[in-house]
C-alpha cells in the first residue's frame, strides 16, 4: 500500500505507541500477582484495551482510505465510526494485502483481550470484597 510521508509517519507512530503499551501491559498484568494492585491492574488493563480501540480505528481510517477511497472512509464514519474497521477489513481483503488484514486482527485481538482480562480481574476483586463484608 503506497502512502504519503505524512500517514507513514502516523503508522510508525502507533506501531511505537503499541510496543509501549504491550510492554506496559505485561508489567501491569505481571503487577496483577500483589493483591493490593489487583484494582489498578484491572483498570490500567481496561484502559489500555481502548487505546488499542482507539488505534484500531485510526488504522482502520488510513486502510479504507488508501485502499478503498474517500467515499468508503466518510461512509464508514459517518455509521457511527464503528463500521470503518468492518470496511476496512473487507477493503484489505478484496485488494490482497494481507500484512494489513494481519494488523487489523491482532490490533482486534490487543483492544479485545486486555480490556476483557481487566474487566474480568475488576469483577473478582468486587466479588473478594463482598465476600469479605459478609
Amino acid at each position: 500500500m503506497k502512502v504519503d510521508p505524512f500517514t507513514h509517519d502516523v503508522m510508525l507512530w502507533l506501531n511505537n505507541l503499541t510496543n509501549l503499551l504491550i510492554a506496559g501491559g505485561l508489567f501491569v498484568l505481571l503487577l496483577a500477582i500483589i493483591p493490593g494492585a489487583r484494582k489498578f491492574s484491572g483498570h490500567v488493563l481496561m484502559v489500555i484495551g481502548v487505546v488499542f480501540f482507539l488505534f484500531l480505528l485510526v488504522r482502520s481510517g488510513i486502510d479504507a482510505y488508501y485502499i478503498g477511497g474517500l467515499f468508503w472512509l466518510i461512509f464508514g464514519l459517518l455509521t457511527a465510526a464503528l463500521a470503518i474497521i468492518p470496511i476496512a477489513f473487507i477493503c484489505v481483503i478484496v485488494s490482497g494485502e494481507w500484512f494489513a488484514l494481519g494488523d487489523i486482527v491482532l490490533t482486534l485481538i490487543f483492544a479485545l483481550v486486555p480490556y476483557f482480562l481487566g474487566a474480568w480481574i475488576l469483577a473478582k476483586e468486587e466479588e473478594k470484597s463482598q465476600r469479605a463484608l459478609r
